[in-house]
């Protein structure tokens, strides 16, 4: 099953940038066409149970966070958590559990309140995560319900005065950090896009 593999190999401390990127991709691409049923009634689609997706959940914000940790200055490292953070929005939109109006409340307080990241890998998590979950609860490429996907757009459109204020917060962190400060900025176009602002 590809979903072992892929996380498996994005697990494994001695993966390649190479090897986890393209990991992190594939997983991003199963993800999106992933579904909550018992039961698989397509052979391109994976159905996940509730305990499922909680677990898979929990192991992405874990990859996320170690890869934002030990991305530094690398490119393919820091797309490595762009494509994790990718798989966090899709996942969060998909996920029933998952309650609509806190998605993206639970997410920064899974990547802010970790003691165990530095500061730099928070901000990358957190600027990433924002800069692309607004266009993957709207995009037509994400297999999801019509119903969940106006409520997690609803949910955000509900934070999206204080996911402001956290991104000005966010700039001041970034520092000198260019790639950051992108992320900041297509944040903040994308969440004044969602907000009609």
């Amino acid at each position: 099953d590809a979903w072992i593999v892929v996380l498996r190999i994005l697990e494994r401390p001695d993966a390649s940038a190479i090897e986890a990127l393209f990991c992190a991709r594939l997983l991003h691409d199963l993800l999106r066409r992933c579904v909550s049923k018992t039961e698989k009634t397509q052979a391109s689609h994976a159905a996940f149970t509730e305990h499922e997706w909680s677990k898979l959940r929990e192991r992405l914000f874990a990859l996320t966070k170690r890869y934002a940790a030990a991305s530094g200055d690398s490119l393919d490292a820091r797309g490595t958590v762009t494509q994790l953070v990718l798989c966090v929005a899709a996942l969060s939109c998909k996920m029933p559990s998952w309650n609509a109006e806190s998605v993206v409340q639970d997410v920064i307080e899974a990547f802010a309140s970790d003691a165990s990241v530095s500061n730099e890998a928070k901000v990358l998590c957190l600027c990433s995560f924002l800069a692309v979950i607004p266009q993957e609860a709207q995009s037509r490429e994400l297999s999801i319900h019509p119903m969940r996907r106006e409520q997690v757009i609803d949910g955000m459109k509900n934070t999206a005065s204080a996911v402001m204020d956290l991104l000005q917060q966010l700039v001041t962190a970034a520092g000198s950090d260019s790639m950051i400060q992108k992320h900041v900025l297509d944040a903040l176009e994308a969440w004044a896009d969602l907000a009609d602002v």
